[in-house]
């Protein structure tokens, strides 16, 4: 679920950042949401990593029971 609303928000602020940004109609003007899109990309990549890539280990319930009625 916070995936999800965390791929909702990078969206949203993309949109707004990039529909904000002055194009320079007269002149060139440097690209400054590039970077923020990019970085935010990258962490909502690690996000998804962590998210699919984690793993339950099944022998933690048993190693704690066993530590708890020691």
């Amino acid at each position: 679920m916070f995936m999800l609303i965390h791929i909702i928000i990078y969206a949203i602020a993309v949109v707004i950042m990039w529909t904000t940004y002055d194009k320079g109609q007269t002149h060139w003007t440097y690209p400054w949401p590039a970077w923020i899109t990019a970085a935010w990309g990258l962490a909502v990549l690690g996000h998804l990593c962590i998210v699919f890539r984690t793993y339950e280990d099944k022998g933690m319930k048993t190693y704690r029971d066993q530590a708890t009625s020691a």
